[in-house]
């Protein structure tokens, strides 16, 4: 028997199943293709993203500290409360006693 002249259960012939199969292979292969060009593609636009989200946040970073630093409340000073050192110990600092002796 000549190849190509038997007949499969769906009625195609050995030689149009191989020409199917050879055309969902390049189908799939083209598919693939595609798909990888477009994880490509999500995957540079998503870093850029990141990227920008980075950078915002170091410009609010800076714009915090800029406040802060203008803030009465943002000195880097330490100020004790009344009857504590700067430590935080109960013994009052020199300056604290130096003022209660003026009173």
């Amino acid at each position: 028997m000549p190849r190509g002249s038997e007949e499969n259960a769906g009625g195609d012939t050995e030689d149009e199943c191989f020409r199917k199969s050879e055309e969902l292979l390049r189908e799939t292969d083209s598919e693939r293709k595609i798909i990888t060009q477009e994880w490509q593609e999500l995957r540079t636009f998503i870093e850029e993203q990141e990227g920008c989200a980075l950078r915002r946040l170091e410009e609010l970073e800076k714009a915090v500290l800029a406040r802060r630093d203008e803030s009465p409340w943002g000195s880097r000073k330490k100020i004790s409360p009344p009857g504590l050192n700067a430590e935080g110990h109960g013994k009052p600092s020199s300056k604290s006693i130096r003022r209660i002796r003026s009173k």
